[in-house]
């Protein structure tokens, strides 16, 4: 394997490791948005939407790796999800940000990760 594809591997590995810690947040800050709010929701989900920059980064990088031999994953389709989110964080409210974070923001993660699962043979 060369060295940029061994790079992709070890980012998508690192990723994956991340990708678990996203999927216990992401319900959590979805539940405080959609009922009772905490002092800490706000920067909580800031820093998840950091972690989702993270994560499409890695996307970027290494979808060629990842779809090199089937498409596990496609952009377009989770372009539209990061889009839908991003359209609910503007225009609220709050509930309708927790909605888009479970059923956009999860979903892209939960399947960047199964894909990398996939193609990597990880548990």
């Amino acid at each position: 394997m060369d060295d940029y594809k061994e790079q992709q591997k070890e980012a998508l590995i690192t990723t994956h490791e991340y990708i678990q810690k996203l999927k216990t947040a992401i319900p959590k800050a979805a539940g405080e948005l959609k009922g009772q709010m905490l002092d800490d929701t706000v920067d909580y989900l800031k820093a998840i939407l950091n972690g989702v920059n993270f994560v499409t980064e890695v996307f970027n990088r290494t979808r060629d790796y990842l779809n090199g031999d089937k498409e596990r994953l496609n952009k377009d389709k989770y372009n539209d999800m990061v889009l839908h989110f991003m359209e609910a964080y503007r225009e609220g409210p709050k509930e309708r940000i927790g909605e888009a974070l479970e059923e956009d923001i999860l979903t892209y993660v939960t399947d960047f990760d199964a894909a990398i699962v996939d193609l990597l043979g990880l548990e």
